[in-house]
């Protein structure tokens, strides 16, 4: 199955052959698993003093190869905008774990987004460090992008979802 991830940037997501893995300037492809890699960029935009003050919540269709048959199924992903000024992390839960991107600007909408929430928060990044530090398995029953996006926003976040 191809699917299309959150962001046209983001790497190949678990499962899914040919996803774009053209993460955009300033970017290293080694980023997109890397957990400590993501721990320490939070740490480092706490450092600073950086906030988050948005959270998109994006959620999108599935397609079937690069033709697009699409499917009924979606996938869930957030980014959280950091301020003062432009910090745009991107988070995406997936068999191969946490995929994350950093970038200064917003990243593009993902091909067949069905749902988008953009919520005002007030977040520490660690308080995201520490969510995705405790983050379990991914299990397509139990804990799947859907359930970890909504755990993030609810609980961490403190956002009230509409389940999408």
């Amino acid at each position: 199955l191809k699917f299309y991830t959150m962001w046209s940037q983001l790497a190949q997501a678990a499962g899914c052959a040919g996803c774009s893995t053209d993460k955009g300037e300033g970017a290293d492809a080694e980023n997109d698993t890397n957990l400590e890699g993501l721990i320490q960029l939070l740490g480092g935009l706490a450092a600073r003093r950086v906030e988050f003050t948005e959270a998109h919540y994006i959620v999108n269709w599935w397609t079937l190869g690069d033709g697009g048959m699409w499917l009924p199924l979606k996938h869930h992903g957030i980014v959280l905008r950091g301020a003062p000024g432009n910090h745009f992390v991107a988070l995406d839960f997936s068999k191969r774990g946490i995929l994350w991107d950093y970038d200064t600007q917003m990243f593009a909408m993902p091909d067949y987004p069905c749902d988008v929430e953009v919520f005002a928060i007030r977040a520490s990044p660690m308080l995201v460090a520490n969510y995705c530090r405790q983050t379990s398995e991914f299990d397509f029953f139990s804990n799947d992008c859907s359930r970890w996006c909504e755990e993030l926003l609810e609980d961490v976040l403190k956002v009230s979802v509409t389940k999408l």
